[in-house]
């Protein structure tokens, strides 16, 4: 009666565990992902380089063949440590205004006087590198990222481009108004990246252990159901990483390419974590009860 009774323990903590777990080794993936510096400016930034250019090139292109060229021209206008370095400005401004401690409620607000300067720095970099328009494209009213015959001299467009810096961008920029709780979810998953991990790491150690010691006796049966928890958790992460990896399949006809290859990527990051987790946890979850196994056949 006692085994039967632990067993019923046993099912509904390993329930429990199969729920709670993947849950949180989900949303701990990806705000430990996202919310690192380090991380978005080693790893994000430079990958997001080509997708942002070809992103930009679609919305000025006016033909499908002049997108790619405007891609092109992008990304030699733009060298990539320009890129790097204009979005590490941002990136260090959203994430120093997240390290202030300030009012609930109040708005987020990143300053972009970094921002301002850099890009005024590069102004003579990036007129240079404006390759010379086709005789195709002369007669052409849009922007089509190339230099005309009738472009202003380099000091005067650049002296234009600094006024349009100074009058465009501001010192600042608020996200959400006055009042709006924008800015307490962002500092809550800020927050929770910093226990977050400790707390995911000590709820798999608490509902392991609190299954150990139902189970209790005899250790093989304790080493097959600590498996089990183990594989069947990993079995859970493996079906939602593969369904996501789907997603961008799925969305193929809903979305432009250039944005499908951004959203694919940013999606890859997160998902390349759960799929360690789901390495490391199934191996261990085997290895563990092929041990119990091991053990009650020697016996």
């Amino acid at each position: 009666m006692r085994g039967m009774i632990r067993k019923i323990f046993a099912s509904l903590t390993l329930f429990v565990f199969l729920i709670v777990m993947p849950s949180l080794l989900i949303v701990e993936s990806i705000i430990v992902t996202f919310f690192n510096e380090s991380f978005v400016k080693e790893k994000v930034i430079p990958e997001t380089f080509v997708p942002v250019a070809d992103f930009y090139a679609q919305q000025f292109a006016q033909e499908p063949s002049d997108a790619a060229l405007f891609s092109q021209r992008i990304q030699q206008t733009f060298p990539r440590d320009v890129y790097h370095r204009l979005m590490g400005d941002v990136v260090t401004a959203f994430f120093q205004t997240l390290g202030h401690k300030t009012a609930s409620g109040q708005p987020i607000v990143l300053d972009l006087t970094v921002l301002r300067a850099d890009l005024k720095e590069i102004l003579p970099q990036v007129v240079k590198n404006l390759p010379t328009c086709n005789i195709s494209e002369e007669k052409s009213e849009s922007f089509r990222f190339c230099k005309p015959k009738n472009f202003p001299p380099e000091k005067n467009f650049e002296a234009t481009a600094a006024s349009m810096i100074e009058k465009e961008i501001p010192r600042t920029f608020t996200l959400g108004k006055e009042g709006e709780p924008l800015r307490k979810p962002f500092y809550g998953l800020a927050a929770a990246k910093r226990y977050l991990t400790i707390f995911t790491s000590g709820t798999f150690v608490i509902l392991l252990g609190i299954l150990g010691l139902i189970i209790w006796r005899p250790l093989t049966s304790v080493l097959k159901w600590l498996g089990s928890a183990l594989m069947g958790l990993t079995l859970i992460l493996g079906v939602f990483v593969a369904s996501l990896h789907r997603l961008p399949e799925l969305l193929n006809m809903e979305m432009p390419k250039n944005q499908l290859a951004l959203f694919t990527l940013l999606l890859d990051y997160p998902l390349w974590k759960l799929e360690l987790w789901a390495i490391f946890l199934g191996l261990l979850g085997l290895i563990l009860f092929l041990f119990g196994i091991l053990i009650k056949s020697q016996k």
